[in-house]
């Protein structure tokens, strides 16, 4: 109101208002606060009117000692931290600057040509000037805010400015090393950045125009990949070298030449795995695997098993070995490599299913009626669990099971477990001593499953379990232990030690109770025959004998719930 700020009228009504400052909107939810000086009386009005401003600059007080209590305060940062994000910032450009250097030199372009590009970009950073300093600054602070770190001190700040203009220098003067001497481009003088390129010491300079014919880490990739002695390996096989792969092409680049990967790079590579988190791909689509094993590291995300890494690492280091025999690289940098997690305990490995646990499984609706009444989309669901059980195999030499795997010799029904298909199909079989002949159990046959396996044949198919999808990978068990992990959870049992490869411990548990012989429990869970020359010898027992023995393995909680009786009625598949 005209010669009086703060005085508003709203209805003839006379108000006392003031505008909160921008900085307190978000804590007080509201733009302005008014005070009602009731009344409709101008002069009364404004004899209220400091009174009322007081009071609301009392509000505004008492917020702004809140906002300052709760305002997110100077954030350190380790030097540690720093060191990280400035390594993650260089690597993209030390890839840029290694690719543009092997590639072919435009026609007339002398050396001198060449420097007068990098030449007064050094003199600049050397020391840089305070404008150039201060785009750097500008950079650091938007990499603390990426980072997580909202409001970075400045002292932090600048040195991370200082680490990008140490980065940008080291870019600059390797291209030189390589224009004038002709040196490897993976000599890293500054210690700060040598964990990606390798040390200055342990780099042997070479020949430029020599190293620009060398096979690139793509082009050695695609000769394993295609190489003939790798065209019986499973996809799932094929597969397990991928995240290696991908380490090896974000950690080196793939225009570099395998020749120029190091002992650092190899040891790089390590260090990811020690913090890359499980499915990293699916879980973060956005990040790189160095990205997101950073990110883990940042905000506690576990990382991969010690066995997966150590399967990662066992096919990193197989790909140099190739290489080393294709006479591409004169020796392997990453035979030896271990990974940096710890192995679990054995407390903390796979454990077998208590009962407790089994009751939880085999009470499902799935579990408590004849097999005949099971929908026919859900029958692979029903028996693989129950072989498992009562057998000890494994998941895939299960799911892939065909129809003429199911035989009978002397009266004795049997599965056979092979890699020999009637359908033309792909089966795999874990080692040589995977392959066997493993008895029906008693129970599988009170519960029908010869007359399911006679009713599957009557139709024609081939595939014991024909509602069983293939996964991508060429293996049935990845989609169906996918499936068997969320079953398991639906049904209470929740802890991470046990999954479907608790049936074969259990088994084996079983087999310790009833005392068979250690000789036939390796024949029917397809374990080596261990050391004694004997066992390498003759055919196995019989397959009398090892059904003798196994009838002996019972869980009797199960067999409380199981519908064993009036079970062998044929059901009609057709």
């Amino acid at each position: 109101m005209k010669n009086k700020p703060g005085l508003v009228s709203r209805n003839g009504t006379y108000y006392a208002r003031v505008r909160v400052p921008t900085l307190l909107v978000g804590l007080l939810q509201k733009h302005e606060i008014k005070i009602s000086l009731r009344t409709k009386n101008l002069n009364e009005a404004r004899a209220k009117l400091p009174a009322a401003l007081i009071e609301i600059h009392k509000q505004l007080a008492a917020a702004t000692k809140v906002a300052d209590a709760v305002a997110s305060p100077v954030e350190e940062v380790g030097r540690g931290v720093l060191e990280q994000i400035a390594r993650k910032w260089f690597e993209p450009r030390w890839r840029d600057t290694t690719a543009s250097l092997w590639k072919p030199v435009p026609p007339g372009m002398t050396i001198d040509d060449a420097l007068c590009n990098i030449d007064p970009e050094l003199s600049r950073l050397l020391p840089p000037d305070e404008e150039t300093f201060g785009a750097y600054l500008y950079e650091a602070r938007r990499l603390l805010v990426t980072a997580g770190y909202s409001e970075p001190a400045g002292s932090a700040v600048e040195t991370l400015a200082q680490y990008l203009v140490r980065g940008e220098v080291e870019c600059l003067k390797a291209s030189r090393r390589f224009i004038v001497d002709g040196q490897l481009f993976n000599v890293i003088e500054d210690p700060l950045y040598r964990p990606i390129g390798g040390s200055a010491e342990s780099v042997a300079s070479s020949d430029a125009s020599k190293a620009r014919g060398g096979v690139t880490v793509d082009q050695a990739i695609e000769k394993f990949t295609n190489d003939s002695q790798r065209a019986n390996l499973s996809r799932k096989n094929i597969k397990g070298y991928e995240p290696g792969f991908k380490l090896l092409r974000e950690v080196a680049g793939g225009g570099c030449p395998l020749g120029a990967v190091t002992r650092e790079h190899a040891r790089r590579v390590l260090d990811v795995l020690a913090h890359l988190p499980a499915n990293a791909t699916k879980r973060f689509p956005g990040m790189t695997l160095l990205e997101a094993a950073d990110h883990a590291k940042r905000n506690g995300v576990p990382p991969i098993s010690a066995k997966t890494a150590e399967n990662i690492l066992f096919n990193f280091s197989s790909f140099f070995r190739w290489a080393v025999r294709e006479h591409i690289i004169e020796r392997s940098p990453a035979d030896g490599l271990k990974p940096a997690q710890q192995k679990r305990s054995k407390d903390e490995g796979r454990q077998p299913f208590g009962d407790v646990d089994l009751v939880k499984l085999f009470s499902a609706d799935l579990y408590r009626t004849p097999y005949r009444q099971v929908d026919r989309t859900q029958l692979g669901r029903y028996w693989v669990p129950l072989l498992a059980l009562y057998h000890g195999a494994r998941m895939n030499e299960l799911c892939q099971l065909e129809v003429a795997d199911v035989r009978e010799t002397d009266g004795i029904p049997f599965i056979r477990i092979t890699e020999e298909s009637e359908a033309g199909e792909d089966k795999t079989v874990k080692t040589r001593n995977a392959e066997r002949e493993v008895p029906v159990h008693p129970i599988l046959l009170r519960l029908g499953f010869l007359g399911y396996a006679d009713g599957i044949r009557r139709t024609g198919q081939k595939r014991l379990f024909p509602d069983l999808t293939r996964a991508a990978t060429g293996y049935f068990s990845d989609n169906f232990s996918k499936w068997f992990g969320r079953f398991k959870k639906q049904r209470g049992v929740t802890d991470s030690r046990l999954n479907f490869h608790s049936f074969r411990h259990g088994f084996n548990d079983a087999t310790r109770v009833v005392d068979m012989p250690d000789a036939i429990v390796k024949e029917l869970c397809g374990w080596s025959k261990g050391d004694s020359m004997r066992e390498h010898y003759g055919n196995g027992h019989a397959l009398s004998r090892k059904a003798e023995e196994l009838a002996k393995v019972r869980f009797p909680a199960v067999e409380a719930i199981l519908p064993l009786q009036g079970v062998n009625e044929e059901r009609d598949d057709g």
